[in-house]
């Protein structure tokens, strides 16, 4: 009998430990014997091998300060599971030279190492009970339960597989979804809102119809741990377009398609049960009986019992000293903001506020008083009679191209218990008749519409309009955004279930006039991150009476761009909290408007005064 450590690094990844919980049950009814070291290398003996999965990240989270003689090396399988082209795949050519053997989960990586002498052998995942949740038979043709979410992801957040999720936003709004995105920038180690493991995520994945999976970039690696889990579970599958999927096979086992195709592949897929699960259990009974993870596990059994054969005493002695992966230089430039970056962005709001001051002279000598601060313009034949729930705000300034859109994609919501309430911040285009005209167009939807005859900014606007809200939650809809017709009722269900939540938020799809872009508020609640930076829009529905206690937006010219980062810090210094809906609800366009210009030239002034107000969420 063998007995394998599977060396792993303090703060590894989950999905590397739960590669190794089945390789240690495969073990076990094998015959032989399995454990986690998170310790280092055990001391060498006859019997038993040392089982790096993966060395790269070994290496990179302990291997400066823990690095074992050459002979350990020479008795140690590695595991690697890192797409070729990659840095990651780079550390791995690096140490595998000094390796026992060496596999790898994908035949295209087993193939880089090959091209470049390394003899590596594939690895790869396949059924085993440990990950299965589900059971099928040949001749089944429906399960005994239906499943409650139609589509799952999972996958740490990544520029590319934002643009391909907010691709298939229009479709997701649709159906029931669960996007889960986990940090790229920390260790997915503990269960978190933004990371399932143990047996939340078999449970999520075991009540799935469908999982989409996506690419972390534009190599078309195709995910082995996570298809194969949602398929030991019952899941269908569609992916994008993936090299290295056999023996599974497209069309018959998994969609397949680009990221435009991907919402209508869903959609179509769960239009039809009767296909998705054929589909669904043609793939488990192929994984089950083609393709079993044990055979895998037997090909390391193979190669520990031949490295056991080596002298434990055998092999060079010298130490593992042919230098260590380079860590990427801290950059200075990086990181320490222009000197004369603040000074320009006060420079550029005192000029904006002497135009401000100017306008209201002018309309003074014009009319020979002073402009009101607010006046009412129009309202629509509904407004007076309604009694909304839900109050649509939005703030209008200089949109004159998009605010009927916007106004239309809110009054088209499934939830009909809503009321416009429109604010012109002194616009100097056409918005203030284009808002007046989509309302005499449509009168029999609740809509105000009231203007600031001079210019005020976005925290005055927000809060005009939340003095005239009369529902008692209030959703912040910029002049040139949509939402998706679910949204608003989403977000009012997430906020009833949650009565201790102070607002409800979900994805939104950033597109631009090319299309998708990538997402925006992909995170769920978590204060830590406001230290960093604002992660949650504005775009989201909120406790009226608690925006209305605690004063409305700021109008601190300091934190200009900055009022809705402003009132999350507020939510999270009281102790409260939002509620995050993981699913794309609206879209968000994506385009550099002035407001945000000034506000990306320096944001040292406004960290600190955000620091200053919120102490708890900043200390």
């Amino acid at each position: 009998m063998l007995e394998f450590s599977i060396v792993l690094a303090k703060g590894q990844n989950e999905f590397f430990v739960e590669i190794a919980s089945a390789i240690i049950d495969e073990l076990d009814r094998a015959g032989h014997s399995g454990t986690i070291s998170r310790d280092g290398f055990v001391p060498q003996r006859r019997g038993l091998i040392n089982v790096l999965l993966p060395p790269h990240e070994f290496y990179r989270l302990e291997g400066m300060y823990t690095e074992p003689k050459w002979n350990v090396l020479q008795r140690t399988v590695f595991i690697c599971a890192e797409q070729p082209g990659t840095q990651f795949f780079e550390d791995d050519i690096f140490l595998a030279e000094r390796a026992g053997a060496v596999f790898d989960i994908n035949r295209s990586s087993v193939a880089g190492f090959r091209r470049r002498g390394i003899p590596a052998r594939h690895f790869p995942l396949g059924w085993t009970p440990t990950w299965s949740h589900a059971k099928f038979a040949a001749d089944d043709t429906a399960e005994a339960e239906p499943r409650s979410i139609d589509v799952v992801h999972l996958g740490i957040f990544s520029a590319h597989r934002a643009k391909t999720i907010a691709a298939a936003g229009a479709d997701l709004q649709h159906l029931r979804s669960r996007i889960v995105l986990g940090d790229d920038h920390r260790s997915n180690d503990a269960p978190a809102a933004n990371f399932m493991m143990g047996d939340e995520k078999w449970d999520m994945l075991r009540d799935a119809r469908v999982l989409l999976n996506t690419h972390v970039s534009e190599r078309p690696y195709f995910e082995w741990l996570r298809v194969v889990q949602a398929i030991c579970c019952g899941c269908a599958i569609v992916t994008e377009h993936s090299a290295g999927y056999a023996p599974l096979v497209p069309g018959e086992h998994f969609l397949a398609g680009g990221p435009e195709a991907l919402g209508p592949l869903m959609r179509a897929l769960l239009d039809d049960e009767e296909r998705r699960f054929a589909m669904a259990r043609d793939a488990w009974l192929l994984l089950h009986d083609e393709q079993p993870f044990s055979r895998s596990v037997a090909s390391l059994i193979e190669a520990g019992t031949e490295l056991d054969r080596k002298s434990v005493q055998g092999g060079a002695t010298a130490e593992y000293a042919r230098g260590r992966i380079p860590e990427p230089e801290f950059e200075v430039s990086d990181y320490v903001e222009e000197p004369m970056a603040p000074v320009l962005k006060d420079i550029r709001l005192e000029l904006m506020d002497m135009r401000r001051r100017f306008d209201r002279l002018n309309v003074t000598l014009a009319e020979g008083r002073p402009p009101p601060l607010v006046e009412r313009v129009a309202q629509t034949t509904a407004y007076a009679a309604a009694q909304p729930r839900v109050s649509v705000i939005t703030a209008l300034y200089n949109y004159e191209r998009h605010i009927a859109a916007a106004l239309q994609s809110a009054a088209d919501s499934t939830f009909g218990d809503l009321e416009l309430v429109i604010v012109d911040d002194g616009s100097r285009d056409r918005s203030l008749h284009e808002a007046r005209r989509w309302m005499e167009a449509n009168e029999a939807v609740p809509a105000l519409l009231v203007r600031h005859p001079v210019n005020r900014g976005l925290g005055p606007a927000r809060n005009t309009a939340l003095d005239f809200a009369r529902g008692e939650l209030v959703f912040v809809l910029d002049a040139d955004n949509l939402v998706y017709r679910r949204c608003i009722a989403t977000l009012v269900d997430a906020l009833d279930a949650d009565h201790e939540a102070i607002f409800a938020w979900g994805m939104l799809e950033m597109f631009d006039e090319q299309g998708a872009v990538g997402l925006r508020s992909p995170y769920p609640w978590d204060p830590v991150r406001f230290r960093d930076q604002n992660f949650i829009d504005a775009m989201a529905l909120i406790r009226t009476a608690w925006l209305r206690d605690r004063g409305g937006y700021t109008t601190d010219a300091r934190l200009y761009g900055w009022e809705d980062y402003d009132l999350w810090c507020a939510v999270a210094q009281a102790g409260r909290r939002g509620v995050f809906v993981p699913s794309v609800v609206a879209r968000y366009r994506s385009t550099r408007h002035s407001m945000l210009t000034i506000t990306d030239i320096s944001d040292r002034v406004a960290k600190s005064v955000l620091a200053e107000r919120h102490p708890a969420v900043f200390t």
